[in-house]
């Protein structure tokens, strides 16, 4: 069951209720909230690898900006992942994304400006920090969530492990050490540093 919580102007949640959905059910559920999705998503869904969990768990999140984490010039995936380590914030069950979009529709609307998107992710896009489910480039890397020209969408993305994010972009991390059904990365290696 997802709740759509409301949340003040420009605040993420913090907490996200996860499970009881099937991968056919969470696509139904998102399309009858008029969420949309791009390709990357929709082949994100179609990887078999992709199995949403069917137990409900609640996952205490942080949205932070890559200058947050202390990057002023930006920062690869891995240098990103590695400082929320650090931090004591964790990468996100990959299902926490389309989840975090039915209960986030109070996120602020942000312009469609295609030449904003050089170095990082679209202007208001709130990218959710998780592990890919591989590290080829023919799979989209994981979803971000954008509120744009009136619509809520949830797109995945891709990027090579050479990607900078700009010190603007924003992503999404579990202040849960581990969550069900999801290995945990402990240290620089398991991100391919």
């Amino acid at each position: 069951m997802v709740n759509q919580v409301e949340f003040a102007e420009g605040c993420s949640p913090s907490v996200i209720s996860i499970g009881d959905l099937s991968k056919s059910e969470l696509l139904t559920t998102l399309s009858d909230n008029d969420i949309h999705l791009n390709q990357a998503a929709k082949d994100l869904f179609s990887d078999h690898r992709f199995q949403p969990r069917l137990q409900a768990v609640a996952v205490r999140i942080v949205a932070l900006s890559i200058s947050d984490l202390g990057f002023q010039g930006g920062a690869s995936y891995c240098q990103i992942v590695a400082r929320a380590l650090e931090l004591g914030f964790f990468e996100c069950p990959l299902e926490l994304a389309p989840y975090m979009r039915l209960q986030f529709m109070n996120q602020p609307e942000a312009s469609d400006d295609p030449s904003s998107t050089e170095r990082g992710a679209p202007p208001g896009a709130f990218t959710i920090a998780s592990r890919p489910l591989d590290e080829t480039d023919q799979v989209p890397k994981g979803f971000y969530l954008r509120h744009t020209n009136g619509e809520f969408w949830l797109r995945g993305y891709w990027s090579d492990s050479s990607h900078i994010w700009s010190q603007e972009d924003v992503f999404v991390f579990s202040l849960d050490k581990q969550q069900p059904n999801q290995p945990l990365r402990t240290d620089r290696a398991a991100h391919g540093c």
